[in-house]
């Protein structure tokens, strides 16, 4: 079962292939859910209650060497490759991974799991290993609680099922209003290792009684359940409800092999040698898998480097078995066997203190200073943080003719170096936090200010419109303009629906909210001149097929320029081409063309549109920024002496300040 589980997660997450390899942690959620639930009835049945400095000992000795071992490994490797600002970053997600409290971690930093944007962490699969140990800090207090009081298996049972209905109904819930965070969610997780404790429990309560099913039908059931976990991997990919109900399916599957409990032959899916192997060193192999994807990433992402990671996670997964996970249990440390045994009070202390220590450190990540779980507060002490600055430029022809040399150098320039040195969200345009929120919120809203004269200019829209806004003031200084900026996270003034990367239907109806908003505040302030711009991810959000989210976009345009007939001129900005994250991309060890991003065609068929949209209104002007930023549809991660952007599409504010004189001679065509 292990080895099914890992195989799925591991040929997920090098190859992408099957698309929900991903519900391998949960087949790993149950099986575990299951063995503790086991080992806790048998203690509480054999001695009357449960030692938890012996459990939380055995816990140690089991999950943290090996956790500890790649975890330093994994530290020393991210500095040794990568630039300090993404090997700091690692090292704060290390710190939450041994505090096992990693799955809260990235809910703060925003990481979404299924579809990932910013800089992979080497550490993010921990997630699933914090939300397995904060179960084990309550689960042995509540279910030594249970059987206090539950006088009978039944009730006991149903007990647990009440408690997976709640988890269920919480994590539906919390699926359908925020899935990036409910990906990590521990109440959204629990009722899966609960369907676990509810197999043991029913296996204690049957204590001794004969199986009604035949060897025969029990493998049959075995192998249905593992037919169910394959082929809903296979089925399944990030565009359902993750996690509740889809990984259903594969807790499903794996409730039915535990609950068969089938002889397996020596060729059979579960017994042969390969899969008795696999199932050994699953947990080394989980641990060791995604570092080595993602280090092996900083020299490209051929088929032939994705093959070649895979006889190293599996030498690493050996070793470790062999030298931490094995010799360790085998042993004196922390052994538990002769310890002489302690009060009940006592006992309890330390399950009380686990479980606060957890919480303590939970509610630091989420709420706690900054420093905690970004590299950017530690950036800014390090380096005496300023932005970047570069010479000022004189035309757009110069500016396409630096974006050819870039794509033509073969060293980083030591300018770009010095940048990647000490790259961080800090570089982002000051207008992404001063007027940038979110679309839940309600006014009064926060808004940018630039006077240069008495025009009055409106800028609108989401956070690639925030990251024009340095362009916009630049080019304001020479136009006598008086600008107000008001933007929304991922939601653009262009009349259309769309979610964010959650997919969450509350953010749509908020967002459409927003902008009635926004339409009515314009017709208050009567600007002469609108700026608008979007992301291109604009049109994955519409959820549609993207020839279809494409003419959705013109449409809504469309509609947007109608609601606008009485500006004098609305101004759309191409947004600038997604690219190669730098934090990501760039190295010690890279090139700058291992950071040369493609125009995509989902950037091609949103320009279009906004291009097509603005031939029907006269007062509408679009602007195509492509050539800005690239050449010949080849994007480089850098030019005119400045870092492009921060991450995949926001332009750093250094080079939206250089772009004014670009823009200002744009508009003047």
């Amino acid at each position: 079962m292990r080895a099914i589980a890992v195989v799925l997660v591991v040929l997920d997450h090098v190859f992408t292939w099957p698309s929900g390899g991903f519900m391998g942690v949960d087949v790993f959620y149950v099986i575990s859910g299951y063995l503790i639930s086991a080992h806790i009835l048998r203690q509480v049945e054999t001695t009357g209650t449960l030692s938890f400095r012996d459990f939380y000992l055995r816990r140690i000795r089991r999950i943290f060497p090996v956790a500890f071992v790649v975890a330093l490994a994994t530290v020393l490797v991210s500095f040794l490759l990568w630039f300090p600002p993404r090997a700091i970053q690692a090292s704060l997600d290390a710190l939450s991974a041994m505090l096992f409290v990693s799955n809260f971690h990235f809910m703060a930093i925003g990481t979404d799991y299924l579809q990932q944007q910013a800089a992979v962490s080497p550490f993010q699969h921990y997630w699933s290993l914090s939300i397995e140990e904060q179960f084990y800090t309550i689960w042995p207090l509540l279910l030594l609680g249970l059987t206090r009081f539950m006088h009978s298996r039944r009730a006991l049972f149903l007990s647990v099922l009440a408690l997976i209905a709640v988890s269920l109904a919480w994590g539906l819930w919390h699926t359908l209003s925020a899935p990036v965070s409910a990906y990590f969610d521990t109440g959204a997780r629990a009722w899966e290792l609960l369907a676990g404790a509810l197999l043991a429990i029913s296996e204690a309560k049957q204590a001794g009684a004969e199986r009604r099913l035949s060897a025969k039908r029990r493998r049959a059931v075995s192998l249905a359940g593992a037919g169910v976990i394959i082929l809903s991997a296979i089925v399944v990919s990030p565009a359902w409800l993750i996690p509740v109900p889809t990984v259903g399916l594969a807790v499903i599957g794996a409730m039915a092999v535990i609950w068969a409990n089938a002889p397996v032959g020596r060729l059979s899916l579960l017994g042969n040698a390969l899969s008795q192997w696999l199932g050994k060193v699953s947990y080394s192999l989980y641990l060791w898998h995604f570092p080595v994807l993602v280090f092996a990433k900083q020299f490209g992402e051929t088929w032939q480097i994705k093959l070649a990671t895979l006889p190293i996670m599996l030498a690493l997964s050996w070793l470790s078995y062999l030298f931490v996970e094995r010799a360790v249990l085998e042993s004196r440390f922390l052994q538990t066997g002769k310890r002489r045994k302690w009060p009940f009070k006592a006992e309890l202390s330390v399950s009380l203190s686990a479980l606060f220590g957890i919480v303590v450190f939970a509610l630091v990540q989420l709420y706690g200073p900054g420093a905690v779980r970004s590299a950017n507060p530690w950036l800014t002490r390090l380096n005496s943080f300023h932005q970047f600055e570069a010479a000022p430029l004189a035309s757009m022809e110069q500016r396409k003719a630096d974006v050819r040399t870039a794509l033509a150098a073969t060293a980083w320039p030591p300018e770009i170096s010095a940048q990647l040195a000490t790259m961080s969200e800090n570089q982002f345009a000051e207008a992404m936090t001063t007027c940038r929120q979110s679309p839940m919120l309600g006014a009064p809203w926060k808004t940018c200010r630039a006077t240069y004269g008495t025009i009055p200019v409106a800028v609108i829209g989401d956070s690639i419109t925030a990251s024009w806004v340095p362009a916009i003031e630049g080019a304001a200084r020479t136009q006598g303009w008086d600008v107000t900026a008001i933007t929304f996270s991922n939601c653009p003034l262009f009349d259309v629906d769309a979610s964010d990367a959650s997919g969450s239907p509350v953010f749509t109806t908020a967002c459409r909210n927003r902008r009635a908003d926004m339409f009515a505040l314009l017709q208050k302030m009567k600007p002469e001149i609108v700026f608008l711009s979007g992301s291109e991810s604009g049109l994955t959000y519409t959820g549609l097929p993207l020839l279809e989210a494409a003419q959705a976009w013109e449409e809504g345009t469309k509609r947007t320029f109608a609601k606008l007939a009485d500006v004098g001129r609305i101004v759309v900005l191409e947004n600038p081409p997604w690219g190669e994250n730098p934090l990501e991309c760039a190295g010690r060890f890279s090139s700058p063309s291992d950071c040369i991003g493609t125009v995509s065609e989902r950037h091609k068929l949103k320009s279009e549109a906004e291009s097509a949209a603005a031939q029907d209104f006269a007062n509408a002007h679009y602007v195509p920024t492509r050539s800005w930023f690239c050449f010949d549809d080849r994007c480089p991660v850098f030019a005119s002496g400045l870092v492009t952007r921060v991450d995949r599409g926001h332009l750093t504010g250094a080079t939206s300040t250089l772009l004014a004189p670009v823009l200002a001679e744009a508009l003047s065509q």
